[in-house]
């Protein structure tokens, strides 16, 4: 039977590898096409790298 220390310890390193893997993996850098027509950048492959030293917001919302 497992102690209560050791699941506590379980738990722990447990959640401590989900959010570093979260961290590791949301990072990455991508591309996709323009297709705002009244965008200047319009059909051009943009990324969060086009905007270099700019505050950037990324959400991904759904309008009902």
């Amino acid at each position: 039977m497992l102690s209560a220390h050791n699941v506590l310890r379980t738990y722990i390193i447990s959640y401590y590898l989900i959010i570093f893997s979260a961290n590791l993996f949301s990072q990455n850098d991508f591309t996709l096409e323009d297709i705002n027509p009244n965008s200047d950048t319009f059909g051009e492959l943009i990324g969060p790298s086009y905007f270099t030293d700019n505050v950037l917001v990324l959400g991904f919302f759904h309008e009902y």
